[in-house]
């Protein structure tokens, strides 16, 4: 009893290690092949109550702002930092703020993504975008996506320049509305294309390309990216 007890202890310490030192994170009883299958029959419980795809929101506007310059008595413009400098704008007199994206093909909007601990990496991840343009006119809308993968303490963060995996989703039709929220496509990313990094640790660089048609602008309200889980919990986005 005492050598099982001790077994264990070390077996403990060597699980804390392990997180420590920078493995992808798992329940202490897993042994780290679980997958989104695995996941959904491990019990009628997960099964039926627990969802395997987690949605994530990742607004583009810190918030609501207005920034004024009182010695000068006029404005500031807030700008994105992506190509183009899309200016966050206030849409429609709601008091809600966008991006501002004017420039077909031009505007981007760069993300940094820290890859999910829960993750199922062999699966595809799936990419939307909420938008409005401030016309009634029908035309279309959509975005291009290109990425960085970070791996944190060796990849320096640089400009994003990869599409391999990529399905870029079709731009969707307008709403005769103006101002009318709506969802892009989704774009996809293949499964496995992230297959070397570490959940829980690594990051990916996002740049989301804005792209539209008869429309002359497209408002950015934030990304929605869809991915499938192999754990319950163990850090979304951490």
């Amino acid at each position: 009893m005492n050598r099982l007890i001790k077994t264990l202890g070390i077996l403990t310490i060597v699980f804390s290690m392990v997180c420590i030192m920078g493995a992808a994170p798992q329940p202490p009883g897993g042994t780290g092949a679980a997958t989104q299958t695995s996941f959904e029959q491990s019990s009628p419980f997960s099964y039926t109550q627990v969802c395997s795809s987690v949605r994530q929101w990742i607004p583009l506007t810190p918030s609501n702002i207005s920034a004024t310059d009182t010695l000068a008595d006029s404005a500031i413009t807030v700008h994105n930092t992506g190509a183009g400098t899309p200016n966050s704008a206030v849409i429609n007199s709601s008091g809600v703020t966008g991006l501002l994206m004017d420039s077909d093909n031009s505007d981007d909007v760069d993300v940094l993504w820290p890859i999910p601990g829960d993750i199922d990496l062999a699966q595809p991840i799936y990419i939307k975008i909420l938008f409005s343009e401030s016309s009634s006119s029908v035309g279309s809308s959509g975005f291009t996506t290109q990425y960085l993968p970070i791996v944190a303490g060796t990849t320096a963060i640089a400009a994003q320049s990869t599409t391999t995996g990529i399905t870029d989703g079709a731009e969707i039709a307008t709403s005769a509305t103006a101002n009318a929220i709506q969802w892009t496509n989704a774009t996809t990313v293949a499964a496995s294309t992230f297959s070397t990094m570490v959940p829980g640790q690594d990051f990916i660089v996002w740049e989301f390309t804005v792209q539209f048609t008869t429309v002359s602008d497209s408002s950015w309200y934030g990304v929605q990216i869809q991915y499938s889980r192999r754990y319950l919990g163990c850090g979304q986005g951490m």
